[in-house]
């Protein structure tokens, strides 16, 4: 069995469609703080990736500078203020609003991604690395993981092939029938591969910051007394 040509041009004309439908959907995320390091006053700036979640200007973005004194967003070469509404500390995950929203820019929906996704799925990112222009980047689902090291995740991960850089997390993933599949939320370089925070996550997180700044887990408590026998 081979794959013919039929298959190569349908895949990368599928690629090309998904990229030209949701371009203008992401930003580049930038945020600045003055920091004393020796005696001297330096300002930091650190990059990264976003997308507009709602028809209002809402910013969904992972990483973001803890502190910031600005953090504004780029969108076709135009420059956007932005006010952080929230975060969430567990997954990382910021929500951020445009104090004024760009024209001719849309919004990933995170309908109909109720179903899993199964390893081997072909997945397509659309990232901002460093400087260069928005462009999308290709791999598969590997595995669900749960534990990182002796790190515990609040949700299962996707572990996927996406090789990432500076500034590409905090972009949106999709699969090749155009429905959303999570967010880029960190690169694990030795491996070629990153983990992808999923869409239930992302949407849930996403109703708690735009309803109350904040995200509700459930949790459970434990009485632990010592037996000294």
């Amino acid at each position: 069995f081979s794959f013919g040509d039929d298959f190569y041009h349908s895949t990368q004309s599928r690629l090309q469609e998904l990229f030209e439908r949701y371009k203008s959907s992401v930003v580049r995320v930038k945020a600045t703080r003055e920091q004393m390091v020796e005696g001297k006053t330096k300002r930091l700036l650190k990059m990264g990736s976003g997308f507009f979640v709602s028809k209002d200007g809402h910013v969904l973005t992972t990483g973001l500078l803890p502190k910031a004194d600005r953090v504004w967003i780029e969108h076709n070469q135009e420059y956007f203020l932005v006010e952080i509404l929230g975060s969430d500390l567990l997954c990382n995950l910021s929500l951020l609003k445009t104090v004024k929203k760009p024209e001719n820019c849309n919004f990933i929906s995170f309908s109909g991604n109720e179903r899993d996704v199964l390893p081997g799925s072909f997945l397509l990112g659309l990232t901002y690395a460093l400087e260069f222009q928005l462009s999308p980047t290709f791999g598969i689902m590997q595995s669900c993981e749960s534990t990182f090291g002796r790190n515990l995740f609040p949700t299962k991960m996707l572990r996927t092939s996406l090789a990432l850089g500076p500034g590409e997390v905090g972009a949106p993933v999709f699969n090749l029938n155009g429905q959303f599949v999570g967010i880029t939320h960190a690169a694990l370089p030795d491996l070629r591969s990153s983990f992808i925070l999923p869409a239930k996550a992302c949407s849930r997180i996403r109703d708690g910051l735009i309803l109350s700044g904040n995200v509700d887990y459930g949790w459970f408590g434990i009485t632990v007394s010592r037996k000294l026998n």
